[in-house]
């Protein structure tokens, strides 16, 4: 017992001041550089599972509104083939079409709001220039339908019912509205680069500029 303690004293006494710091602060470095990699760590494992969750989420959104379009469509074309939307004047028949047709628009992320729009010009219900370059009967309204940040720049959208709609921040450019009814639509800070509307109508339309047309007003 008595040459443990003289090995301990003289080992102690023969102990340098860096060796005492190597002794104490050696287990801190390694402690803290332990401590900050599992920090690291932790911080990566909650990105990976924000990005994770984040992805998921955008699927199930886009699932949705695949879900949604697709159900419209099979609906507006029932009533186009079996109850003959563009030639009936039964209200009960263009009540839903226009039902279906906003409630769509409203649940719709802007590229699946386009393609219903697409559909609509195409299929005549929205107006459409026959033969003659006259406007056909206008079936479907869009007043006050969400159009915001749409982008339906390069289409002719010639004699197209746009009263009323929501077309903020929407992208036009290049776009052919004559004959088109933009009255009361809202079109502020929408690209109109190059988009002819010499044809158009507009009347307490809001401009891009904010300010509103009274130019076809009567």
């Amino acid at each position: 017992m008595r040459n443990f303690f003289s090995w301990f004293k003289s080992g102690v006494q023969n102990k340098t001041s860096w060796d005492w710091m190597d002794l104490i602060i050696a287990p801190l470095l390694i402690a803290f550089l332990v401590g900050i990699i599992e920090i690291s760590n932790s911080y990566r494992e909650r990105r990976l599972a924000s990005r994770i969750n984040n992805s998921q989420e955008n699927l199930n959104k886009q699932i949705k509104y695949q879900d949604t379009l697709e159900k419209y469509l099979e609906k507006m074309t029932d009533l186009m083939v079996e109850h003959q939307l563009l030639k009936t004047n039964k209200p009960e028949i263009l009540s839903v079409a226009q039902g279906w047709t906003f409630t769509a628009l409203t649940g719709l992320d802007s590229p699946s709001k386009k393609f219903v729009l697409r559909f609509l010009y195409e299929s005549k219900l929205i107006g459409y220039p026959n033969a003659e370059k006259k406007c056909t009967t206008r079936i479907i309204k869009l007043n006050r339908a969400d159009l915001k940040n749409i982008d339906i720049a390069d289409l002719g959208w010639q004699c197209v019912n746009l009263q009323g709609a929501d077309l903020r921040n929407a992208d036009l450019n290049d776009t052919n509205l004559d004959n088109s009814d933009l009255s009361y639509a809202n079109l502020s800070n929408a690209n109109l680069n190059n988009a002819t509307i010499d044809k158009a109508f507009l009347c307490e339309t809001i401009m891009p500029d904010g300010k509103k047309s009274k130019r076809d007003c009567k």
